[in-house]
């Protein structure tokens, strides 16, 4: 009843901007997010939740826009009927530059952006359906899926490494990439993955 529908990283545009319908593409939305975390190993929008009924999450909004640039009625003819359209109407379209690609390391012209891109689109009704995700040619590119993912094709094993070491790995690469951030997320992007590092360590 009070709007709050998925972890706010993971919430569509269009439940940021007051829709009130639950579709599929809201899920979609969410499994871009994660999509690309597995190429960031952090998240894509990690917007600061303002717990407030009936508030617009400026935030959330902002991160969104600094990798996807500012969404236009051209590109989503009915984003004028969201509730919060007027809010963001004058925010500076300048500030903010579609680098999905650069943000996430990952070639423009490649299988696994097109998907990716797919899955962040801002018109819902244009986003992929999970049908057609399915049939991707991502999914038919080398490797194939196995069903153990410690095999590899050649049945060679692949030791995963203890959890201090991926946190710590995972903070590395994320202090790495702190001056490839969107600038609205600031720039204590580092200390941030040495506190969440010291966090999770075991």
């Amino acid at each position: 009843m009070d709007g709050d529908v998925v972890t706010i990283w993971y919430r569509a545009p269009e439940l940021l901007l007051g829709s009130k319908h639950y579709t599929r593409a809201i899920d979609i939305w969410a499994i871009g997010c994660i999509f690309a975390e597995l190429f960031l190993t952090r998240a894509l929008f990690p917007g600061i939740d303002v717990n407030q009924k009936g508030a617009i999450q400026v935030d959330q909004l902002e991160k969104i826009f600094a990798v996807l640039g500012k969404p236009t009625p051209k590109q989503w003819p009915d984003i004028i009927y969201c509730s919060f359209f007027e809010t963001i109407k004058d925010w500076n379209r300048n500030e903010f530059k579609f680098r999905l690609h650069e943000v996430c390391g990952i070639d423009k012209n490649s299988v696994e952006f097109d998907l990716l891109n797919r899955m962040l689109l801002y018109d819902p009704n244009q986003r992929i359906t999970a049908a057609q995700a399915l049939e991707h040619p991502y999914f038919k590119c080398p490797p194939a899926p196995s069903p153990n993912i410690f095999i590899t094709s050649k049945n060679t094993k692949i030791n995963y490494p203890t959890r201090s070491q991926r946190v710590a790995q995972a903070a590395q690469a994320h202090a790495a990439n702190a001056n490839n951030l969107p600038v609205a997320w600031g720039n204590d992007a580092a200390a941030d993955a040495s506190r969440q590092a010291k966090r999770m360590k075991i």
